[in-house]
């Protein structure tokens, strides 16, 4: 409820997400901060230079960087972000934007079959990040390793060594500190890393018919992080809050 003079009136809750949304708009039109770039201590030669500043990139350049003695350039073509892009749920409002490649995909022969051209991702274009940090500035902070067969399939089929799923899972769990007190016994998790890994705050009404509706169907709660991927699961965000009670 918000009071004018002596009058209260109610904002409904679709009218307050418009507001915001509204708000969220206006905020994208500003300029760019010109203090963002910083140009003036720029050497003429580096140790290292990193062309692009994606999250791969940002976590390279941060590593790198922890020895004094070496000096390191990173390079990112996205401009400066807004306040907007600080708001996980907004990264829709960036897609197809200032902050997105844009890209379209090549032509397949097995899918996307009934789409112009085979083309999956035309109309719309394929959503990637062009900013400092890369698609985590559009990826919802959602925190999802992938599947152990693709990693595994990599490293056996393809000659990628070191990148089977066990030889990558010590490296996820020490770049994660993940407070879920479920996870903290299963082995592939840990609370020594930098990043955070959590559950969201609230969850949509959507959200949980889901997952009623997976237990009656006998899907058990797993972490999809962990060792399987099959049943029902809440979504896991590199989000900061306080650890579990």
């Amino acid at each position: 409820m918000i009071s004018s003079g002596t009058i209260p009136f109610v904002i409904p809750k679709w009218g307050a997400f418009l507001l915001a949304q509204l708000l969220s708009i206006l905020q994208m039109s500003q300029p760019p901060d010109i203090n963002y770039y910083h140009t003036e201590n720029l050497h003429e030669e580096y140790d290292y230079v990193i062309v692009g500043g994606g999250s791969a990139g940002c976590v390279l350049a941060n590593r790198l960087s922890a020895n004094p003695s070496v000096s390191v350039l990173l390079i990112e073509a996205g401009g400066p972000e807004d306040a907007t892009t600080d708001v996980p749920l907004y990264a829709l409002l960036h897609y197809h934007g200032p902050y997105d490649w844009n890209y379209i995909t090549e032509p397949q022969e097995n899918s996307c079959l009934s789409l112009k051209d085979h083309v999956c991702w035309r109309t719309p274009p394929w959503p990637r990040g062009k900013a400092l940090g890369g698609c985590s500035v559009i990826n919802f902070m959602l925190y999802v390793r992938g599947n152990r067969r693709d990693y595994d399939n990599w490293a056996h089929d393809y000659g990628a060594k070191g990148w089977s799923y066990d030889e990558v899972l010590p490296h996820f769990k020490n770049i994660e500190n993940c407070h879920i007190k479920a996870y903290s016994d299963n082995g592939y998790h840990s609370t020594s890393g930098e990043l955070p890994c959590t559950y969201p705050d609230t969850q949509t009404p959507v959200s949980e018919v889901f997952l009623e509706a997976g237990q009656e169907m006998g899907y058990p709660l797993v972490d999809y992080n962990g060792p399987s991927q099959t049943g029902r699961c809440l979504p896991l965000v590199s989000l900061t809050k306080p650890p579990e009670p």
